[in-house]
């Protein structure tokens, strides 16, 4: 909260539409929308009836269902890219399971972040830049050692020039370069002309996969 200038946290205490309410009765435009998943706002009467729907077969299996390979099939047909799915619960599951993949699949250890960016509560992507251009990551939150981060490359978003320089000095160690498109956590910011097309390029050139 202090990001906008609170010294303690807003309760909420409900929601409906694009409206939540916090416990002193104030009622606020929800702009963040629980970080993107509610699509629909809040207490949607389609979303409800879908989860009782749901709830009512069964809250958890432990065990895949029909219904996790129905959406993966919607997926794979809504992005033309897409050929697999992995379905998981979090953000930060999902960039854990990605850089696993790629370092498995490439035999390498390194990955590249761009200062800015955030990609989870993933010790080793809790690093921010050093004094270089392209530098081993330094913890940027206290808890995480500095031998997590040792295979975190930082090098600045939307600097083309620090992207090659980044490529040239590891790119064959690296695993994968993992980006926000648009880097939300510092407020929005997208991509420059260019910027999206080198990473792809330079993940070609050294093997390395893009995530």
């Amino acid at each position: 909260m202090r990001a906008v200038g609170l010294d303690e946290p807003v309760f909420m205490r409900s929601g409906s539409g694009s409206m939540i309410e916090a416990v002193d009765g104030t009622r606020y435009v929800d702009w963040v929308m629980s970080w993107g998943p509610l699509l629909f706002g809040h207490a949607d009467e389609e979303t409800l009836h879908a989860l009782e729907e749901a709830a009512r077969r069964g809250t958890t299996f432990g065990a895949p269902t029909e219904g996790e390979v129905e959406l993966a099939a919607e997926i794979v047909d809504a992005v033309p890219s897409v050929e697999l799915v992995r379905l998981v619960s979090s953000g930060t599951e999902a960039s854990m399971s990605a850089i696993r993949l790629a370092r498995a699949f490439t035999r390498r250890d390194r990955v590249l972040k761009f200062a800015g960016c955030y990609h989870g509560h993933v010790d080793a992507l809790l690093a921010s830049a050093g004094s270089g251009l392209a530098t081993l990551g330094i913890p940027s939150s206290p808890g995480v050692p500095s031998g997590v981060t040792a295979d975190t490359i930082v090098t600045a978003f939307n600097d083309i020039d620090a992207l090659e320089r980044a490529f040239a000095e590891h790119g064959p160690e690296l695993a994968c370069v993992i980006v926000e498109p648009v880097a939300g956590n510092m407020g929005c910011i997208p991509p420059v002309d260019g910027f999206l097309s080198a990473i792809a390029e330079g993940c070609r050139r050294h093997g390395a996969l893009f995530v």
